[in-house]
């Protein structure tokens, strides 16, 4: 029982011993109904609309948003998001909640090794802001310093957690969405038709080609036949006169011969006589 009552004081006075530390940066002010409203002064005096170029560096990577002609925010020299305007403005005017005391050690609040490195250009003219640790009593909030012998202040750092994201994650402009063109009912059946057509059309202008192509080559081998059985029918002529002439000497020496028979008085062949009745020998027997 001792021992639980012990650790339940020892965890308030640790809660308290938190809370008096968190209050050390704080500048005594005077409260009660007639105390004034306290004013921070800004991080910066100029014009957070007058920023034309922003340099940021953290985590080893960096980046850089400079404004163009026409008004618009390029990240590192392409098309920014509508987002960088109001980001840049914000975190070049962040909202100060207090300044902490000049015998503060810098390096206690981060900034031996900013979070955060922003430089500003207003009229060639560069401003640069250390972000350093997290307010441990407030979450989202920071302390920042303006150059190496500025105040330190506590401010609220939505728009400086802005660009640190961005030093893995550019406001880069959305790409335009193509837009879709709708297809008729049956375009994709026609187009198939249309395609399958194409083909058939080839296959047939195909088939012609060769076609022709193997009719020519008939006609050629045909026309080549037909002059080689001229060139052979023109050859055989000749050989047919002379058969011609050796059957017509034949003839002539046949009627030779039987006019030489004819003038010597050779007798002709007679021929198988007929039977015309009873021979006469015959007769005179029977007489």
């Amino acid at each position: 029982m001792k021992l639980r009552n012990t650790a339940i004081w020892l965890v308030l006075f640790a809660a308290l011993g938190l809370f008096a530390w968190s209050l050390r940066d704080s500048e005594p002010r005077q409260v009660g109904p007639n105390a004034p409203t306290p004013t921070p002064n800004p991080v910066f005096e100029f014009d957070a609309s007058a920023v034309t170029a922003v340099r940021v560096e953290g985590g080893g990577e960096s980046y850089e948003l400079t404004r163009d002609d026409a008004d618009d925010w390029l990240v590192d020299g392409q098309a920014g998001s509508d987002s960088i305007n109001s980001t840049v403005e914000g975190a070049a005017n962040p909202s100060v909640l207090r300044v902490l005391p000049e015998d503060r050690d810098p390096e206690d609040y981060g900034f031996a090794s900013p979070w955060l490195t922003v430089t500003f250009t207003v009229s060639d003219t560069q401003r640069q802001l250390f972000v350093g640790d997290e307010v441990p009593t407030s979450a989202g909030d920071r302390y920042v310093r303006e150059g190496t012998d500025g105040a330190m202040r506590t401010v609220s750092a939505f728009d400086l957690k802005s660009l640190y994201d961005w030093l893995t994650d550019p406001p880069l402009a959305p790409t335009p969405t193509p837009v879709a063109t709708e297809t008729p009912e049956g375009g994709d059946e026609a187009d198939s038709e249309t395609e399958d057509a194409a083909e058939e059309g080839g296959a047939a202008e195909g088939s012609t080609d060769e076609g022709e192509a193997e009719e020519g080559d008939g006609l050629e081998g045909d026309t080549e036949d037909g002059d080689e059985t001229s060139g052979d029918e023109e050859g055989e002529d000749p050989e047919a006169s002379e058969d011609a002439g050796e059957s017509g000497a034949a003839a002539e020496d046949a009627g030779g011969e039987s006019g030489e028979a004819t003038m010597t008085g050779t007798p002709a062949a007679s021929a198988t006589p007929e039977a015309t009745g009873t021979p006469a020998s015959d007769a005179g027997d029977d007489g």
